[in-house]
């Protein structure tokens, strides 16, 4: 095997993970080996139900935990231990739970136990975004019929049930949390590995696939040595895990997908006087000195253009909204009535390591109406601030502009479209909600409260006989690997 490396190992090493997993890497098995290994470089700390933070931590437990409501490949809502559900009034949504579902100890799902983990997730949410402060009530409404009440209107519980796993404390003091799901833990190295084994007798589908490792690697290089030295057999990629070539052997299959990850340019701190981006015309001669083509030329292969804030593969994209213009003649003759004709510098701040070269490419178009980027080594501490943000927005519109004005453009937009934004929040009707959105949409392409610049594929590597669809929420569950060779 290569000699990839892996973090927090502590001796476990590639022999050992040859021993577990019973043989070398996939290519050679012509039935299923005994188990796959999903490759990823995210940082994991911990497996527990009740603190997931990052995704490789809800693609893990997805497969041990599940939820009342499930996401679908498309974000869509569907049966998850709930096998329906219904909205009594704007505020009271009633879920039907699956009989005959059994915790990995043995206890059965009933709504006490429901109302028992929703309370306890209800205390440990308060205040991040994936919460149930609005919800006043957890009732179970019969042996498997739970009701939740709200304060107010909330088209959005339904997908937050979707991101709240369902556990049970074990019956020891030092056990993990009891989940339903497809597969149990039974191997935990911090910053090392995960091993899965399939459950037997559940309420799922049997998968292909009874064992799984999800092996975390140092980074995007080694990720790529994983695979194709065998060592790890699906993985999501980004660039740096092709290698110097980019290109990975036919043995490794290569399948992207629109994301929902973008890149968003906003600007940075308080916008007054003698801020020149307290001026909109100045904000909208930026947007319009951007040829998205070009950046997406310049970044690589994975990136498209972007021209509004919502991605067309999320609800709430305004399909009608015409494209963004790009007008350096526009550009310059609005920075000229603002006051700018001669241009000024300005900081351009990013967020991730790999902004390089968007960096650049932005430098450059707005160059070409004269701001003038300042190098990164020559900080210009009384110049206004741009910022480059690369971000994986939440699946919901409202979520997504909420996450913008909060933070990323704190302080910023009219109190029109902070309205508009909290009324999308409370729109129960999906026309009249989708509608809202779209307004939201215009207005902030009328205040140029952020610059969409590109929207990013996904980008997934595996071995030729594994069978995957990727997901927009960017899991990826063992229950849905399928095995394409020969039995």
């Amino acid at each position: 095997m290569g000699a990839a490396r892996v973090h927090g190992n502590r001796g476990a090493g590639w022999s050992l993970l040859v021993a577990w997993l019973g043989g070398a890497g996939l290519g050679c098995h012509t039935t299923p080996p005994p188990a796959v290994v999903i490759g990823h470089t995210h940082v994991l700390e911990k497996v527990s139900p009740r603190a997931v933070s990052r995704d490789v931590e809800f693609t893990v437990l997805g497969n041990v935990y599940d939820t009342l409501v499930s996401l679908g490949p498309e974000l869509e809502l569907t049966p998850g231990l709930a096998q329906s559900w219904a909205n009594l009034d704007e505020r009271t949504m009633e879920l039907r739970l699956r009989a005959g579902v059994r915790f990995h100890d043995g206890r059965e799902l009933s709504a006490e136990n429901a109302v028992r983990a929703l309370e306890e997730a209800r205390s440990r949410s308060r205040g991040s975004l994936v919460n149930l402060d609005d919800v006043v009530a957890i009732e179970a409404a019969g042996p498997l019929t739970l009701r939740l009440r709200t304060r107010k209107a909330a088209p959005t519980l339904g997908l937050r049930l979707c991101l709240i796993f369902v556990a049970l404390p074990a019956r020891g003091e030092d056990g993990a949390d009891v989940g339903t799901g497809p597969f149990r833990i039974v191997g935990f190295e911090p910053n090392g590995f995960v091993d899965l084994e399939a459950v037997e007798g559940g309420w799922h589908d049997r998968p292909a696939f009874r064992r799984a490792r999800y092996l975390q690697l140092a980074d995007d290089r080694a990720l790529g040595e994983a695979l194709r030295s065998g060592a790890v057999h699906l993985a999501r990629v980004n660039a740096g895990a092709g290698g110097a070539e980019g290109t990975f052997p036919p043995n490794l299959r290569v399948v992207r997908r629109a994301g929902l990850s973008e890149d968003l340019l906003t600007f940075s701190g308080p916008l007054a006087p003698p801020n020149p981006f307290a001026d909109v015309r100045v904000r909208r001669a930026v947007a319009l000195a951007i040829d998205r083509a070009e950046l997406a030329a310049a970044v690589g292969s994975g990136s498209a253009p972007l021209d509004q804030v919502i991605p067309r593969v999320v609800h709430g994209h305004h399909a009608t909204l015409p494209p963004a213009l790009f007008d350096v003649q526009e550009a310059r003759r609005l920075l000229d009535a603002a006051g700018w004709s001669q241009g000024f510098g300005v900081r351009l701040e990013t967020t991730t390591p790999e902004a390089r070269l968007l960096r650049e490419a932005v430098a450059v178009a707005l160059g070409r109406i004269g701001i003038v980027i300042a190098p990164a080594n020559e900080p210009a501490a009384d110049a206004p601030v741009v910022t480059v943000t690369r971000i994986t927005f939440p699946p919901d519109a409202a979520w997504t502009y909420s996450l913008l004005l909060r933070h990323l453009a704190a302080g910023q937009g009219s109190p029109e479209l902070h309205d508009l934004v909290d009324r999308a929040e409370l729109e129960v009707d999906p026309q009249a909600r989708l509608k809202v959105l779209e307004t939201v949409a215009e207005t902030i392409r009328r205040e140029v409260v952020a610059v969409p610049l590109l929207q990013h594929a996904d980008e997934y590597v595996m071995a030729a006989e594994i069978g995957f669809r990727p997901r927009l929420d960017r899991s990826i569950l063992v229950a849905d690997l399928e095995w394409h060779g020969r039995r």
